[in-house]
């Protein structure tokens, strides 16, 4: 192969951040070995190009403050994309309860207009599947 590793994902971090998962698995996707992509990987962090934690704090409050998610939902989907735990962890503890109560009237009123309305047990239903805790739900119904 022509292209390295490495050049192919200074390449791709030149268009986009991506995490230290989904950059391994995009190069596995173009048939670099594991040791190749290691190789780069390290030398993309000893440079400052990937740094999960800056990424997933980034992304954690990009989603949030879209205020059509809670930050356990933001937590789940960041999860999924390969970030530590504990970086998202540390997200979720900077997210105020206020915050939140906020956010979730915020989707009720998008959903349902006049959500005091309605039964109760649906709205509950609602939040829980937006991932509210059971904490903010109490505090909005």
């Amino acid at each position: 192969m022509n292209n390295t590793a490495l050049k192919i994902a200074v390449n791709m971090l030149a268009k986009r951040d991506y995490s230290i998962v989904e950059l391994s698995n995009k190069l596995l996707q173009k048939s670099y070995t594991s040791d190749e992509i290691n190789k780069a990987i390290i030398v993309l962090k000893q440079k400052g190009y990937l740094d999960d934690a800056s990424l997933c704090e980034k992304l954690f409050f990009k989603y949030y403050q879209t205020h059509k998610y809670s930050a356990n939902y933001v937590a789940k989907k960041l999860l999924a994309q390969g970030f530590d735990e504990n970086d998202i962890l540390n997200n979720i503890d900077k997210v105020e309860l206020s915050d939140e109560v906020d956010i979730a009237k915020s989707i009720l009123r998008k959903k349902y207009s006049n959500f005091i309305e309605y039964d109760k047990e649906i709205l509950v239903k609602f939040l829980l599947n937006k991932g509210f805790s059971h904490q903010t739900i109490e505090n909005i119904l």
